[in-house]
């Protein structure tokens, strides 16, 4: 048979716990002194995420278009996207899923890298 706990048994009996009392917000209260970085003007984290997202976005949508007249081209079928179509075989389905899945994230990386870069350097260029 187990035995409860000391905070257990308190809590069950109604006598207060020995931990510390909750501060009532999440995570630690800034200092007074401390600048918060997330609302200063000017820092271009707001803007180079914007233009990160876009840019994945449409590079995506671009590549995988591109992807797939190339697919139709070499094949002479189109890319097996729709599953519920029996002349789908497993083996294109895999080819297409590793070929998209490496070169999509690939492509990802590139941009995402690049419009990095970018950033900091139009950052560094405003604080010099």
């Amino acid at each position: 048979m187990m035995t409860p706990s000391l905070g257990s048994r308190r809590a069950v009996e109604g006598l207060p716990s020995r931990a510390a009392p909750r501060s009532g917000g999440p995570g630690p209260v800034p200092a007074e002194d401390e600048e918060l970085q997330m609302g200063k003007k000017g820092d271009g984290g707001t803007s180079a995420k914007l233009v990160t997202a876009v840019a994945t976005a449409g590079g995506v949508f671009v590549l995988r278009k591109v992807m797939a007249a190339a697919w139709t081209k070499i094949t002479g079928k189109e890319p097996p996207t729709d599953l519920a179509k029996p002349e789908v075989t497993l083996a294109e389905v895999l080819i297409w899923a590793v070929a998209t899945g490496v070169i999509v994230e690939a492509a990802k990386f590139a941009i995402v890298r690049g419009t990095m870069r970018k950033s900091i350097a139009g950052a560094d260029a405003e604080a010099s």
